[in-house]
């Protein structure tokens, strides 16, 4: 029997409880993450951070906030792990027709985007099929999160900070705190944070919390070819992430959840793929993940309404890791300080007497 005693447990070691865990971390707060040992999409994840939307040529949700501070956060732990995971790429965006190249051009005079835009370029791409026109963001890139998740895993292994298991049996309360019950595990803590990701949709203590969770589907493949080390959008994105080898993603799914990789799947990605490549290449992988997006499209944090001292960190969607250094701010906040996070990503948002 395992025994510990910590004042923060984090269920869950994906994208958001390991973001958690390191702003812990790094303000010397004790803690233990508790991993259930189930497939993550964090680990199938492209990771990219775009700061626009093309759909409308907004800015992404709350990108001025979270862009600096991930961008800060990232190469901190790079230096603490000794490992890279943290990539800036040039991004180009297809632009198909005058009206689109108006629109481009219009934002380019914006102020409000003199960070993110640069000029259409007519360029053409070496072994991809050629377009109208292109247009380049700034300050896009990608988290490798699959080396992020396993460099965070052994540090905070090293530190007696990681503890995996097969399920949670149960959750007691003590006077002021929990116990956090597993067989062979047994957590006294102060507070819990719940970051399971998609899995939250199973937990009865989130269930009125309205999640729109999607599954997406995500090829990686390789080709001799020599392509530009950037980032490709059209409706869809084609990623290089080194030694010849480029993600092509993704789907968006929302019936059938589950977390195998399906032949619909894998024909809808070679169709796009094929919409802008122009040489020939080799299927090496075909991966599935479950999104943990939100009806609103904005993350969930706050305290349990009844609950007291359980809370949720979760909702960040396909935008997560652009998104989750700002807000894991916020949560450290609420747990350390008792500051309850602006309502506009609280989960008070949902709440009958709020």
């Amino acid at each position: 029997m395992i025994n510990k005693s910590t004042q923060v447990s984090i269920i869950g070691g994906g994208l958001a409880g390991t973001t958690l865990a390191w702003e812990l971390h790094l303000k010397a707060i004790d803690f233990q993450i508790i991993d259930l040992n189930k497939p993550k999409t964090t680990l199938k994840a492209a990771g990219i951070f775009n700061p626009v939307v093309f759909k409308r040529l907004t800015k992404s949700y709350m990108i001025d906030e979270c862009l600096p501070v991930a961008k800060e956060f990232y190469q901190k732990i790079e230096k603490i792990t000794n490992e890279v995971f943290f990539f800036e790429k040039p991004l180009f965006k297809t632009i198909n027709n005058i009206g689109g190249q108006n629109q481009w051009e219009a934002k380019i005079g914006d102020s409000n985007f003199a960070d993110y835009l640069k000029p259409i370029s007519s360029e053409k791409f070496e072994n991809l099929k050629n377009y109208q026109a292109w247009g380049e963001v700034k300050q896009g890139g990608f988290v490798d999160t699959k080396t992020y998740l396993t460099a965070s895993q052994i540090f905070f292994e090293k530190e007696g900070r990681f503890q995996q298991i097969e399920k949670l049996s149960n959750y007691l309360m003590d006077k002021d705190s929990w116990i956090v019950k597993n067989d062979g595990l047994e957590i006294k803590t102060q507070k819990i944070v719940f970051c399971e990701g998609a899995y939250a949709t199973e937990n009865p203590l989130w269930n009125f919390l309205p999640f729109r969770a999607t599954k997406g589907e995500t090829l990686t493949i390789k080709t001799e070819a020599q392509i530009p080390d950037a980032i490709f959008k059209k409706d869809f994105f084609l990623l290089p992430i080194g030694n010849k080898q480029y993600k092509v993603g993704a789907t968006y799914q929302w019936d059938n959840l589950d977390w195998e990789p399906s032949d619909e799947g894998k024909l809808t990605l070679i169709e796009k793929l094929e919409e802008i490549l122009n040489c020939p290449y080799q299927i090496i992988e075909h991966t599935a993940g479950i999104r943990p997006n939100t009806n609103d499209r904005k993350p969930f944090l706050g305290e349990h309404p009844i609950n007291k001292q359980m809370f949720v960190f979760n909702g960040l969607g396909s935008k997560g890791v652009a998104l989750v250094p700002y807000f894991a701010g916020k949560v450290c906040n609420q747990l350390l300080n008792n500051v309850e996070p602006n309502k506009e990503f609280s989960i008070l948002r949902f709440l009958n007497n709020e």
